[in-house]
């Protein structure tokens, strides 16, 4: 089996933070579009901003619990980590996806 190099996880990895920030980017437009097509009301920036506010500390309490909780008792590997993580946010794109038509 080959050796990967460190710098093929450095791209791998830069690859995968470009496109988890380019999804919490866009996260509170989408809150704000589904809100739209919820109610349609003069203050809709100010009641969608409540569900944005739930939703990056929901995220942000998610990533926390797993550096500092399932990472260390389940003893994941970088690697692992790298796989794992692309996996996850492309089922979880995908769903975001099928759950919005």
């Amino acid at each position: 089996m080959a050796q990967l190099q460190p710098h093929s996880f450095n791209r791998y990895g830069s690859l995968i933070s470009f496109c988890q920030n380019a999804q919490a980017q866009t996260l509170g437009f989408l809150i704000i579009d589904e809100t739209h097509k919820a109610l349609s009301a003069p203050a809709l920036p100010r009641l969608a901003q409540g569900y944005i506010e739930v939703a990056m500390v929901g995220g942000a309490a998610a990533s926390l619990l797993a550096l500092w909780g399932f990472i260390p008792m389940f003893r994941i590997t970088p690697k692992a980590l790298l796989r794992m993580g692309c996996g996850t946010g492309c089922t979880g794109q995908h769903l975001d996806r099928s759950l919005a038509k």
